[in-house]
């Protein structure tokens, strides 16, 4: 006697298998997508390392140097103060030249309206000379023409 399986059951047999074919193709392409991020991360993780690597050891050699550019700043230290109060004193002789320079305009400025002033008297009195030089050579013309 054969056993006849009914259509329903088939049909829910083939929808199983077909569902856990449909499960392990997406798990294999998902597990695809997965190793490919892994490597990506890993890849990434070992670029890290080294970059950190790096950063240990130039860390390390900054250290190991501290004490030989602390002597150096220490030994410069006067220098720089040296430098600095120099600095200070061409500020404040600068200033001062500006100021003596600022009173010697002033005093250039004062100088060129005396002289202005003075330019004008003078041209006064050499009209005035040459009149009275003109008027003097008129008399001795008469005082010659009158016997």
């Amino acid at each position: 006697m054969e056993k006849v399986t009914p259509r329903w059951f088939t049909a829910l047999l083939v929808a199983v298998l077909l569902l856990c074919s449909v499960a392990v193709a997406s798990s294999v392409f998902y597990e695809a997508s997965m190793r490919t991020q892994i490597a990506d991360v890993q890849t990434s993780l070992s670029a890290v390392q080294g970059r950190l690597r790096k950063q240990q050891q130039e860390y390390a050699e900054y250290v190991a140097a501290l004490p030989s550019v602390l002597e150096e700043l220490v030994a410069v230290e006067p220098q720089a103060a040296a430098a600095y109060d120099q600095e200070q004193a061409l500020r404040q002789q600068r200033k001062e030249l500006r100021t003596e320079n600022a009173a010697l305009a002033d005093e250039i400025t004062l100088l060129q309206s005396q002289f202005t002033g003075s330019d004008a008297d003078l041209t006064q009195t050499l009209e005035a000379l040459m009149h009275l030089q003109n008027a003097l050579q008129s008399l001795r013309a008469l005082h010659q023409l009158d016997p």
